[in-house]
Order: C-alpha cells, then sequence, then structure tokens
C-alpha cells in the first residue's frame, strides 16, 4: 500500500522538516513532533512564537508563517508541514518568498475500514475549472506512480447520470466529471466516472476526484474530523518544494511530518 511505502521511504529519508505551532496549539504539536522523531521519520524543527519544553529543536520567531517559509526557501530545512498555523498568511509567505501564485493540494486520507486513498481538490477554491480538476488528476497519479502504485481515479460529480436535468448547477457538476474523465483517459490514466457515488468509489478506487474544492473540503472534515477517518496530510503537487499541509482542528500531525520527509528524500534523489 501507498502508506507503508511512504512511512518506509520517510525512515530512508530522515529529512530535517519543520512544523509550525500557533500560540494555544503548543502542545499538540510538541506531542506530535516527538512522536515523528520517536518513530524515526524525520529530524524535526518546531517553529513557533516562544520558546516550547522539548527536546525537538525550536525556531522561535514573532512570524512562525513567514519563519517556517524562509526556513524552506534558506535550505535550512527540506520541506514544511503548516501544522496549526493559519493557512491564510503561510500561502501570504509562500507566495511573497517563494513567487508561488497558486498552491494545489491533495491530501492522502483512509477510511476507517483502513482503505487508504488520495483525494483532491481540499482547497476550497480548488478544481472549480475544468482545466484544474484535471491538472490535480494528473498531478495526484503521477505522485502516485512515483510511490510505485498505479492509479485509478474516480471522478465524483454532484449527481447520478440519471439526474440530469433537475437542476442547472447539477448538469453542470455530471458533465464537467464526465468531461473530466474523458481528458484524464485520453492522457492515459486510469478513470472512470463515478458521479455522486462516492461510497462506491472509495471501495474500488485509490483516487477520488471531488466535485469542486468545497465539495472536498467538507469530505475531508466529515472523514478524518467526524467519521474517525485518518490522513497523511496534504502535500502539494506541480511545485519544486516540499509542502504538506495539515487542518488546525486536525487531531495529529505526525503522519504529515512522515509523507514530508518521504517526499523530501525522494527529492533529494532527484537532485
Amino acid at each position: 500500500m501507498i502508506i507503508d511505502t511512504i512511512i518506509e521511504r520517510a525512515k530512508t529519508s530522515r529529512a530535517r522538516i519543520a512544523i509550525g505551532a500557533a500560540r494555544g496549539y503548543e502542545t499538540k504539536v510538541v506531542e506530535c513532533a516527538e512522536k515523528a522523531a520517536e518513530l524515526g521519520y524525520a529530524e524535526v524543527v518546531i517553529v513557533s512564537p516562544k520558546p516550547l519544553k522539548t527536546d525537538v529543536e525550536t525556531v522561535v520567531s514573532p512570524r512562525p508563517e513567514a519563519k517556517i517559509v524562509e526556513l524552506l526557501r534558506k535550505g535550512k530545512v527540506e520541506g514544511i508541514v503548516r501544522g496549526s498555523l493559519d493557512v491564510n498568511p503561510v500561502m501570504a509567505a509562500l507566495r511573497k518568498q517563494l513567487g508561488i501564485k497558486k498552491l494545489l493540494r491533495l491530501a492522502l486520507l483512509k477510511t476507517p475500514a483502513g482503505n487508504p486513498f488520495l483525494f483532491a481538490p481540499v482547497g476550497i477554491d480548488d478544481g472549480w475549472t475544468l482545466s484544474e480538476k484535471v491538472r490535480l488528476g494528473v498531478l495526484g497519479a503521477e505522485l502516485m506512480r512515483s510511490f510505485g502504485e498505479r492509479e485509478n481515479i474516480a471522478v465524483l460529480g454532484g449527481g447520478r447520470e440519471d439526474d440530469a436535468g433537475r437542476s442547472k448547477v447539477t448538469d453542470k457538476s455530471i458533465a464537467m466529471a464526465g468531461k473530466a474523465t474523458a481528458s484524464l483517459q485520453k492522457k492515459g490514466y486510469r478513470a472512470d466516472c463515478a458521479y455522486i457515488l462516492i461510497e462506491d468509489a472509495v471501495r474500488r478506487c485509490n483516487f477520488i476526484l471531488a466535485p469542486d474544492g468545497i465539495c472536498g473540503n467538507l469530505i475531508y472534515r466529515t472523514l478524518c474530523l467526524i467519521g474517525g477517518g485518518s490522513g497523511m496530510g496534504g502535500p502539494a503537487v506541480g511545485c519544486d518544494f516540499v509542502y504538506v499541509d495539515t487542518s488546525r482542528a486536525g487531531a495529529r500531525y505526525e503522519n504529515a511530518i512522515c509523507t514530508a520527509s518521504a517526499l523530501a528524500g525522494a527529492r533529494r534523489n532527484k537532485t
């Protein structure tokens, strides 16, 4: 399974990974950083607005969102995990320091039954156009192949195939799902249109494309924050650096650190 491969590669890599700790969330970040170090996933650096009681290396800065990106830009770390930092200033720092106009993110999730799958879009502003949805599919498929797993993509739409005609919004979503599926197939990727049947898709596919970013974010939150699922973080794709997104409301961050270390190791081996 892809998760087993990620864990194995992280332990081999033991990359230097920074994670952010916002005020009020320091204890959780420290616990997860210590756990990731104990499991041998990475050499962890915590970026925090105040000193912390931990043996894990800590960088103190009044602006941790900018500092964590600065560490990456200067090569002081090989990858960063957002941790509990607010997403908006982190994204602003990525745009300012690394010239990123828009960052596309995926998520590696696991159902309560233990079925892992790649998932996108997870950012509320992602996946609203056909071209961006196809790009997420391509980038996700290539990420899976880099970990030795062949993609089996389920493209979701806003209704069943025979629901067309019930509303303009539903019609547009169903049509886009069909077009995205056809485009991915034409590019040589294994994909089929699952329409709104996500319950079937998670049983037979390892990569699910939601209708749009809001649907995707709600699916993620329902699965991981309510339904007992879990995740390995949200790696950025289509960029030349390692960034793994997390939810401030998420329970644990050590898995995201693991993913960042595995990706940093793969990037290190390419150079």
